[in-house]
């Protein structure tokens, strides 16, 4: 009864004093007070007493859940919401709005009044009220279900790649608004409380369970809470490194590809791979598949060798695990190599929980030199002039086509030989490519090199031919 007098005198006071109205009113677009006022009626349901009924006033189409106020109908279905209630609806300017009877349930049927656009003019604004000239018939809503989160499960991820996935309930009263109520979101994901939409790109890897709760907009409200699971959150595991030596080189790649030097080897050569992966991660241990070696792949005569745990010369565990964390590989290329060639070198990771196995490969980019053994280029020695005092060693230098057994020859200047070095194929000074060999200038006589100058000549063993000569001179 006092909900239907104090309308009646609203109305009384707007509609019969507006000069008091406008005095109590600012400039639009900010004024003290702004009711809407209307009327329900009960349209073609029957239902006879019209009491309390909520009417909600809000800004935005299909979201009432901000930015609104409300109010309850009297008995006879009229009502009046201040917009301005509780000053949520700040800044209120001419524009569209929005009203709704919310349902209300009666014998166990639900009825209410769908959204209605409400336009508002400056000029109702600057009345203080405006009044709905058409009224607004109930119908019958179906009674609601009981609001239940649908999602189940939701999809694994990868770090740094979007994600999205939508949390979905049935039942209860749109819109919901959504919530986690237990444990995290992977870092970089966030879940909206209006839609449901976990979106972003998660950093962290893991498994990450999450309790979400989920409200509707029924008065009183349901609500309903669930576990969920992100299984599996993936990342990429960082590429093995990998080094290639062939023979006792280390091939240089840099170098190579700058056109600087050139990598000879002989007709099958012999190859170290050294692969390693930084902690904690570790590598495959599928040898047979997953280091291959490859000749002139992408051509019609690629060739694919396999390892074996027989090609394994050394390994590193990861302490306490059975996992590994280097190898070292030494093998020889079983076919006689003839000319220019690319030679593939591939390894992966080994996977884990959470990380998928990454691989790497390397090209490698090898000629052998047919014909007799030879040295390709210039024959070095240097430093020269060579000083004891000031050097501690010398190195002479030099490319062989091939392996071969080599002799070097030191002679002064009488024809003395003063020192001799011998170095078996395939060794350090009897390698295909470049050899060094460093010396600390001792001789053959004990003491060290004196002051003079030398002559050295570099022989093909097996051959007894002369491949090269060289030139010393030493200044104490």
């Amino acid at each position: 009864m006092f909900k239907k007098y104090s309308i009646l005198i609203l109305l009384a006071l707007i509609l019969f004093a507006p000069g008091k109205a406008l005095a109590a009113q600012q400039t639009p677009p900010y004024p003290v007070y702004f009711y809407v006022i209307g009327m329900i009626s009960p349209g073609n349901t029957g239902v006879q007493d019209l009491e309390d009924f909520r009417v909600l006033f809000y800004k935005n189409s299909g979201d009432p859940s901000t930015a609104y106020t409300d109010a309850y109908t009297n008995a006879n279905g009229s009502f009046a919401v201040n917009a301005l209630d509780d000053l949520q609806m700040l800044p209120l300017v001419p524009a569209k709005y929005y009203l709704r009877v919310e349902a209300k349930q009666i014998n166990g049927v639900n009825y209410g009044i769908a959204e209605q656009e409400i336009e508002v003019t400056d000029t109702d604004l600057t009345n203080g009220y405006k009044v709905l000239s058409a009224t607004f018939n109930l119908i019958t809503q179906e009674v609601l279900s009981t609001l239940k989160i649908a999602t189940s499960l939701l999809p694994n991820g990868l770090v740094d790649e979007d994600y999205i996935s939508t949390l979905e309930a049935t039942g209860g009263l749109a819109p919901y608004t959504w919530g986690i109520v237990e444990g995290s979101l992977p870092p970089g994901l966030s879940l909206s409380a209006s839609t449901g939409i976990i979106k972003g790109k998660p950093s962290l890897y893991g498994r990450y369970n999450i309790k979400v709760k989920v409200t509707d907009y029924d008065k009183p409200f349901q609500s309903d809470t669930k576990e969920l699971l992100i299984d599996k959150v993936m990342h990429y595991e960082p590429a093995p490194d990998m080094k290639i030596w062939y023979g006792n080189r280390i091939y240089q790649e840099k170098l190579v590809a700058e056109g600087k030097i050139k990598t000879i080897v002989p007709a099958q050569p012999k190859v170290k791979v050294k692969v390693d992966i930084i902690s904690p991660y570790s590598l495959s241990q599928a040898i047979g598949t997953d280091y291959p070696i490859i000749l002139n792949p992408g051509t019609q005569n690629a060739e694919t060798f396999n390892l074996s745990n027989a090609n394994v010369s050394q390994k590193v565990m990861i302490t306490g695990t059975s996992s590994i964390q280097a190898y070292s590989f030494s093998y020889q290329i079983p076919i006689e190599l003839d000319g220019i060639n690319v030679l593939k070198y591939s390894a992966k990771s080994g996977g884990s929980e959470f990380g998928i196995p990454t691989d790497i490969s390397k090209f490698t980019t090898v000629e052998v030199m047919g014909g007799p053994i030879r040295l390709v280029g210039d024959l070095l020695v240097y430093p020269s002039p060579f000083s004891k005092p000031k050097d501690d060693e010398l190195t002479i230098q030099y490319t062989l086509s091939g392996d071969a057994d080599i002799e070097i020859y030191i002679i002064d200047v009488g024809g003395r030989r003063v020192k001799k070095f011998s170095f078996m194929s395939g060794a350090e000074g009897g390698s295909a490519g470049i050899n060094k060999v460093v010396w600390d200038a001792s001789t053959a006589f004990g003491g060290h090199l004196a002051n003079g100058i030398y002559v050295g000549t570099v022989i093909a063993k097996q051959e007894g031919r002369l491949l090269g000569k060289l030139k010393l001179t030493v200044v104490n």
